[in-house]
């Protein structure tokens, strides 16, 4: 039976806890619906009973329109403080590179995942400053995108027995201009980011040309410094998840990389430095932050995981406020997660997909038992009417 009461919580963090305040107001219906879910699958911890908690159409509307409204906001600011971020690290006196890579997975008579690149350096500014459609401006440019590799790849695509583009993630990388020799993205690409399947000797794919892993001594002399930002699509898995593990939440396990961004280092002390620069100093974050550019940074929280390496994960993470600085104070304060990394970690991490360290080597945690999966199950469902699509689909 499904319960629609109030019941008692624990004591622990709701894992929206950041964003509360920043994005999401204090009496926010999405805040209180993640809140008494937790509650309901911490009373089925403690008396084995499955009372899950109901949400009417109203609350999910209220809960969906607010989530719109956060995604609004950390679109926006994530290009805003993501091209300070830029200034800050790659130096605001060289012209900018930009590339945008789409994740997703081409469908038809063979199927196989695939990243779509589109140099976007000559509009990207001019898109987000001047932009009046109704979706995020993160979404338009990615599908608007995607719709021009297919309107231009069209022919070549349905030869190969592609019927179909799923869009499940996009990024966008920033470059100096100064340390690209040829802005080719299918070149380009493959030595920055995660563009490979476990096929079989390093095989990936960008727009639809088979791409080679490189080696470690060609990923270092060639790979260019960047920074990247990424926004997700939704986070009703990664959500649901949190809300039916069986450990306390804690600070660790609150969402907080909706709006994400990674800066490659040289090498440890440069990531220390980096993470300094940013407001922690000698494992100490300085009261009030730092000003980075437009913004002003206060470092909320910090994962260092050089000293405490996370499945063979090093860097150092940061999660920060940012919040526009202006002649009337700060405003618009959102939380973010800064990765720091350097160059040979993220080869371990995201190019070589033979690597015990790569990210695909790590499955999804699963729930722990039947029940829970129920749980799971039906929370993901109604996250995912809060948050809107995980993926979107173009037909070729």
């Amino acid at each position: 039976m499904r319960h629609s009461g109030a019941i008692k919580m624990v004591q622990e963090l709701n894992p929206m806890h950041y964003y509360r305040g920043r994005g999401l107001d204090r009496d926010s219906a999405f805040y209180n619906m993640t809140g008494a879910m937790r509650a309901a699958y911490n009373s089925y911890r403690e008396t084995n009973r499955v009372n899950i908690p109901e949400f009417s159409p109203q609350q999910i509307i209220r809960a969906a329109k607010e989530a719109e409204l956060l995604k609004r906001e950390y679109d926006k600011s994530t290009f805003l403080f993501g091209t300070d971020l830029v200034n800050h690290f790659l130096g605001n006196s060289s012209k900018k590179m930009t590339a945008l890579l789409v994740d997703g997975m081409f469908y038809g008579e063979t199927n196989f995942p695939g990243v779509i690149a589109k140099d976007v350096t000559n509009e990207m500014y001019e898109h987000f400053h001047n932009s009046r459609q109704r979706s995020t401006n993160d979404v338009y440019l990615t599908t608007r995108k995607v719709h021009d590799f297919i309107e231009s790849e069209r022919q070549r695509l349905r030869k190969m027995g592609f019927r179909f583009f799923e869009i499940k993630a996009s990024k966008f990388f920033f470059f100096n201009e100064e340390d690209i020799d040829d802005f080719n993205l299918e070149a380009l690409l493959p030595l920055v980011a995660d563009v490979y399947i476990p096929l079989g000797g390093g095989r990936g794919y960008v727009n639809a040309i088979e791409v080679k892993q490189p080696s470690l001594d060609d990923y270092l002399a060639h790979s260019p410094r960047f920074v990247s930002h990424r926004l997700k699509i939704s986070t009703a898995g990664k959500l649901a998840g949190r809300l039916v593990q069986n450990n306390p939440i804690t600070l660790d396990e609150l969402i907080k990389d909706i709006a994400a961004h990674r800066v490659i280092v040289i090498d440890e002390a440069e990531a220390y430095r980096a993470a300094e620069s940013l407001g922690w100093v000698l494992s100490h974050r300085i009261p009030g932050g730092v000003r980075i550019g437009r913004h002003q940074v206060k470092v909320l929280e910090v994962d260092d995981h050089y000293k405490k390496p996370k499945s063979q994960y090093k860097g150092i993470n940061l999660v920060v406020e940012a919040a526009e600085a202006g002649a009337r104070g700060l405003r618009n304060p959102t939380v973010r997660e800064i990765q720091i990394v350097e160059r040979r970690k993220h080869y371990k991490h995201e190019i070589d997909v033979d690597d015990k360290a790569h990210h695909l080597q790590h499955d999804r945690k699963k729930t722990s038992s039947k029940k829970s999966g129920t749980f799971y199950d039906y929370y993901e469902k109604v996250l995912k009417e809060v948050w809107g699509a995980e993926s979107l689909v173009v037909q070729i």
